[in-house]
């Protein structure tokens, strides 16, 4: 999965807002970057074999930073996760985008 680049949408109450996740993996470990609203953020956290991930990160809007911690299911051609901040949690779902 290393460098693998997910076209992701995070479910918002302001609409959809579009973006991607680009992921590397190695021996359970996760690291890459969350793309959305305009703006890159470093993330981490672990995959297990089956797919279920923990990650952490953080995300920028206009006013405010958001730390946050995802949980989900995370596979070669899809992605699944549950973003929850402090104020409240986010459905973002996404496929794999088509290597060259």
């Amino acid at each position: 999965m290393n460098g693998q680049v997910y076209e992701i949408v995070m479910l918002t109450p302001m609409g959809d807002k579009p973006g991607t996740l680009t992921l590397d993996a190695l021996s359970g470990s996760v690291t890459g970057s969350l793309t959305i609203l305009g703006k890159s953020n470093p993330l981490c956290g672990t995959i297990q074999v089956n797919g279920r991930c923990n990650l952490a990160g953080s995300f920028s809007t206009l006013l405010k930073n958001y730390h946050y911690v995802a949980d989900g299911t995370i596979t070669g051609e899809m992605v699944r996760l549950e973003i929850a901040t402090t104020r409240a949690t986010y459905p973002l779902q996404g496929m794999a985008r088509a290597k060259k």
